[in-house]
């Protein structure tokens, strides 16, 4: 019997990929030239990402006691190389720090991914039940009506997060008529033999379920985005849809793609939307990959936008200094666009690091515009510029954009809480409560409605309830920094001292094995009514570039230090409206 391969290790962070049984350092799929002493000395710091590597250790691993060198010249050398060719510098290190007399840690985010597993080869297997693809729209992108089993109503996709729960409905149309009113599906097939695939897909008009149109298509598994947009046309001439201008162009502008680049970004995608750290770990790593398989591919560099910058954001998932992440948020996303100015997507991405790191609210602004022209029922931008116009002040557009947002994805959790999360922070909080209530009926296992729902309760004077509920957040999420800080806050201003006290004290040890926001501190602080101190540390969030400075102007929390000269020059200084 033939001996199994040794399967290859790859670590990734940034646009870099490191193959540890090769020995080769590659930035978009191209090999960086690297001497071997300093790749070990790479491999050594990749594998303890985030450790301090002692110098001790490192002479030890990379120079046994029975090699006669200069150690500290040799190891300086090594450092010098290694960061020449990652292009990064001592002074402001992005990938390697130096702890004087101490060692090395290697401090921006590391992946690796999983196997790569094939697509479903079972005869007619469920098109969704391939690595779960993004959201679709049809009425002006008009993409990926492939890759989803889909809900037209008039003239757009009710995108998958609302039509995920009927995958297994035992195709019960008239149902789906009536909860998502919904004049036609979408219904496809997906069968893979080796490099090519067959797709079959059906229209059927919802009101009396005939079959509006029909076809079969077999194409090589790298032309699968034209083969996307080839249904897509179809769908559109059957119920007699115009598509925009940017629509044609789009489709017009389809290419092949590298099977296993396309894979890997559905894959990343995927793990995306799940939302937690360890999820976004794991999608950066498939993003990393996909981008290695296919440089050109733009939509793979928007997924690193996106998992750079939600790692970066503390309100949204964090567990790393923006610092760190957000610049590699940016130049993935202007890389994305460098490669296709028309992607929506990108356009999202940089407004959102434009809002949260740059606190450029009219670069922001100007992004999402530009993202809307493109693709004018794109959920997610209108979901993210409703932040940016509550950042602005303008409350009625903000409403507008995030009730548009859900009423292209009437399902989808993260939509339902961030029109309550507006109502909070337009200051109507029995509407917020009814929102977060709507949308724990349809998960009560979600833990941001918990959340959410609880800095609602804080204003309404209801500390009981918001306490049980950050509680219930964190029984779902487990150690999570920022809520670990709203309960504080929340037990301050309830009047239990010593259990907020204790809150603060878990969050100082928490931040001895991972990042936490000054911002949450900061809050406790304020909880407990020691402005000083809340002050002090809403200081060192503003130097961390903390993504909840922009909020400062509209976060009731915060409303007891408003009073206070030096919180009205931090709010200039962040450059936010009156």
């Amino acid at each position: 019997m033939a001996q199994s391969a040794t399967p290859r290790r790859i670590l990734c962070f940034g646009s870099f990929e490191v193959d540890l049984a090769s020995g080769e350092l590659r930035r978009q799929g191209l090999k960086i030239s690297l001497q071997d002493q300093p790749f070990r000395l790479l491999a050594l710091l990749l594998e303890r990402a985030g450790e301090v590597v002692t110098r001790e250790e490192l002479r030890d691993k990379l120079w046994p006691a029975d090699t006669f060198v200069d150690f500290d010249h040799s190891l300086n050398t090594a450092v010098r190389k290694l960061r020449e060719a990652l292009g990064d510098s001592a002074e402001t290190p992005r990938y390697v720090e130096t702890l004087a007399r101490r060692g090395y840690r290697f401090v921006a985010p590391v992946a690796e991914p999983g196997p790569t597993a094939p697509l479903a080869h079972s005869a007619d297997a469920d098109v969704a039940s391939a690595s779960p693809p993004p959201a679709a729209r049809l009425r002006s992108s008009a993409r990926r009506a492939l890759v989803i089993a889909a809900v037209l109503s008039s003239a757009a996709l009710v995108a998958r997060s609302s039509t995920w729960k009927y995958k297994h409905a035992d195709r019960d149309i008239d149902r789906l008529r009536q909860e998502l009113g919904a004049d036609y599906v979408l219904e496809g097939s997906l069968r893979r033999a080796g490099e090519r695939v067959r797709v079959t897909a059906q229209l059927i008009q919802a009101v009396d379920q005939t079959h509006a149109w029909a076809e079969t298509y077999e194409r090589d598994l790298g032309d699968v985005l034209v083969l996307e947009s080839d249904v897509a046309r179809a769908v559109a001439r059957a119920i007699a849809l115009t598509l925009t201008p940017d629509a044609q162009a789009r489709l017009a502008s389809a290419r092949s793609v590298r099977p296993e680049s396309y894979q890997d970004y559905l894959r990343g995608r995927y793990f995306f939307n799940r939302k937690t750290a360890v999820a976004l770990k794991q999608a950066l790593g498939y993003f990393q990959r996909a981008v290695a398989a296919d440089p050109g591919y733009a939509p793979a560099y928007t997924g690193l936008a996106d998992c750079y910058w939600s790692l970066g954001a503390s309100a949204t998932v964090g567990g790393l200094p923006p610092r760190q992440t957000m610049p590699e948020a940016k130049a993935a996303a202007l890389k994305a666009l460098e490669i296709d100015g028309t992607l929506a997507e990108a356009h999202s991405s940089l407004a959102m690091v434009h809002l949260l790191y740059d606190w450029d609210l009219a670069a922001s602004e100007k992004e999402f515009r530009r993202a809307l022209e493109l693709d004018p029922d794109y959920t997610t931008a209108h979901h993210w510029y409703s932040h940016t116009l509550i950042v602005l002040g303008r409350t009625d557009e903000s409403l507008a954009e995030s009730k548009r947002a859900l009423e292209l994805e009437p399902l989808h959790l993260v939509i339902g809480v961030h029109l309550g999360w507006h109502y909070l922070y337009a200051r109507q909080y029995d509407q917020a409560i009814e929102q977060f209530r709507k949308t724990l009926e349809l998960d009560p296992a979600f833990p941001q409605s918990q959340r959410y729902a609880a800095w609602a309760y804080l204003q309404k004077g209801m500390h009981q309830e918001a306490i049980a509920s950050l509680r219930a957040a964190l029984g779902l999420l487990g150690r999570n920094p920022a809520v670990e800080g709203e309960l504080g806050y929340a037990l301050g201003v309830a009047g239990r001292r010593a259990e907020a006290l204790a809150m603060l004290e878990g969050l100082r040890q928490l931040s001895w094995t991972r990042y936490v926001s000054p911002y949450s501190v900061a809050l406790v602080h304020g909880g407990l009514g020691d402005r000083d101190q809340a002050l002090a540390w809403l200081e060192k969030a503003y130097v961390e570039r903390s993504d909840y400075m922009p909020y400062l102007n509209r976060e009731p929390m915060l409303d007891g230090l408003r009073s206070d000269p030096r919180f009205a020059a931090l709010v200039r200084r962040v450059g936010l409206p009156n």
